[in-house]
């Protein structure tokens, strides 16, 4: 007795042939060779979760593949139908670098499992609202005070009080309407 299969349209065919083609191109673009420093990483790296793995990329990469050549990258591997996530281990301004502590620094501090990172991303997120709001907040009264003016400008009539310009309300009438 043969066990019936699920029919699935071609486009999902399609991007799980996709996904096994992206997974053999990233595993095609690493670097086997023997390091001591990736050892000592994946095993901390274990006791983190079994899904990381540290790996350096060969000097040629299959093009498309998000890694960069001769680079250390932090692979998260979800599953064989699931593609793998590759993150570049590099300097500020994106020179080489062999992996510090650092890497271990900045997975604790994207943990949502612990409780102080749900604060501090909660507490970034309160901060770009009350922004907004402030901002918001601006513009309207931006936009009520030029409307302010712009009544003010059409209802109220302004004469200057200086001496510097005379305030002549009709002079070609005045010159007109005299007795000569």
């Amino acid at each position: 007795m043969t066990t019936p299969t699920l029919w699935t349209p071609r486009r999902v065919d399609k991007r799980l042939d996709d996904r096994r083609s992206f997974r053999a191109d990233v595993l095609r673009s690493l670097d086997y060779s023997p390091d001591p420093l990736l050892d000592q990483f994946n095993t901390q790296l274990r006791r983190i979760d079994d899904r990381l793995l540290m790996v350096r990329a060969n000097q040629q990469v299959v093009p498309g593949v998000p890694m960069r050549p001769g680079h250390y990258h932090l692979l998260v591997d979800n599953g064989p139908e699931v593609p793998l996530t590759a993150t570049v281990i590099e300097g500020d301004d994106g020179q080489f670098v062999t992996p510090t502590s650092r890497v271990f620094e900045k997975l604790a501090a994207g943990d949502l499992r612990e409780r102080r990172n749900w604060e501090r991303f909660a507490a970034i997120d309160r901060e770009r609202k009350a922004a907004v709001d402030r901002e918001r907040a601006r513009d309207r009264e931006e936009r009520i005070d030029h409307r302010i003016e712009l009544v003010n400008a059409y209802t109220r009539t302004s004469v200057s009080t200086t001496t510097a310009i005379p305030w002549r309300q009709n002079q070609a009438g005045h010159n007109h309407g005299g007795a000569g």
